[in-house]
């Protein structure tokens, strides 16, 4: 190899440029700029953007600090949820006394029997989505505590749904 050609490829290493390829009957070596020995061709190749500037094409997630209360609270409210879905499945049980005044005028028992089932099963399943989600942002560290807390609303709430079904099939005379 020349000397001017060899003055070229050490120019054009490390400049963020690829460095001219070899047909295949030439020897494909250049020089390493930093440690003057001769390299394949395929390690010489460098592109325009340093490593370093790669890191901010997407942000890093900062780690979220885990904090102690929420923690405590959510799982204090979680151990409650299992005693407040209870409590409201046996509210729903009540419901089925409303069919005793039924026997003097046609009631809607469909009707009435949405509403039934709708009080005793609806409370498990709002009870195992609160866990669920309570879990899920416990294990990636966002606040908590709420959840249990939405999901005991929730099954107050679909308690009426449930009785507002029982009491109109009752009155559906």
């Amino acid at each position: 190899m020349s000397r001017n050609r060899r003055e070229r490829e050490e120019r054009t290493v490390g400049r963020g440029r690829p460095a001219r390829r070899h047909g295949p009957d030439e020897e494909a070596q250049a020089v390493d700029a930093t440690s003057r020995r001769r390299v394949s061709r395929m390690t010489v190749v460098t592109y325009s953007l340093p490593p370093e500037s790669y890191r901010f094409l997407r942000p890093e997630n900062p780690r979220r600090a885990r904090r102690g209360w929420d923690l405590v609270l959510s799982i204090v409210l979680l151990m409650l949820l299992p005693f407040a879905a209870l409590a409201a499945t046996y509210a729903g049980m009540l419901l089925a006394f409303a069919a005793d005044a039924c026997g003097a005028q046609a009631c809607d028992t469909d009707l009435m029997n949405i509403g039934f089932w709708l009080a005793v099963i609806a409370p498990w399943v709002v009870l195992v989505l609160g866990v669920v989600v309570s879990i899920v942002r416990l294990v990636r560290h966002r606040v908590a505590f709420w959840v249990p807390l939405v999901a005991i609303v929730l099954m107050i709430a679909v308690w009426f749904v449930a009785a507002a079904f029982v009491g109109a099939g009752v009155s559906a005379s």
